[in-house]
């Protein structure tokens, strides 16, 4: 089987063909069509007699917006005995008092962090709060 690629002016290979040009186009745009090596593929470019891979540098994936629950909404979403419960540990428990610290300093928890994660984990291992209460903390952020 025999390559077939029409390429640009200045060398870009728009288009590849498997099959004979000629019975797919309408001539003026067959005899735009070469024979080309197996291996050329859509977007490499001719230099000379040889065809080049050309790397595409793709933008940097953007950041992820950090998902952030309000104070009120994380107290909100919990039960009283689970509020009462995260103050009580307050005092012996340094990741929640890390976290209300935090979450009472800025007004807001940013659980997609490290941290937050972490905190929500302990909190839920712990016997604090539960699944379902971490699940809401969860659906709040935006």
């Amino acid at each position: 089987m025999t390559k077939h690629a029409r390429i640009q002016d200045d060398g870009l290979v728009l288009e590849i063909c498997t099959a004979d040009p000629a019975t797919l186009f309408v001539e003026e745009i067959a005899s735009q069509f070469v024979a080309v090596p197996e291996t050329v593929e859509v977007g490499d470019v001719k230099k000379g007699n040889t065809f080049q891979k050309v790397e595409v540098a793709l933008p940097p994936e953007p950041e992820a917006r950090p998902k952030v629950v309000s104070q009120s909404a994380f107290y909100s979403a919990l039960s009283s005995a689970e509020r009462i419960a995260l103050r009580s540990a307050q005092s012996t428990d340094a990741l929640i008092d890390d976290f209300l610290m935090m979450l009472e300093t800025t007004g807001n928890a940013e659980i997609s962090s490290a941290d937050g994660v972490a905190a929500l984990a302990h909190f839920k291992a712990q016997g604090y709060i539960s699944a379902g209460s971490v699940d809401k903390i969860k659906a709040l952020a935006s």
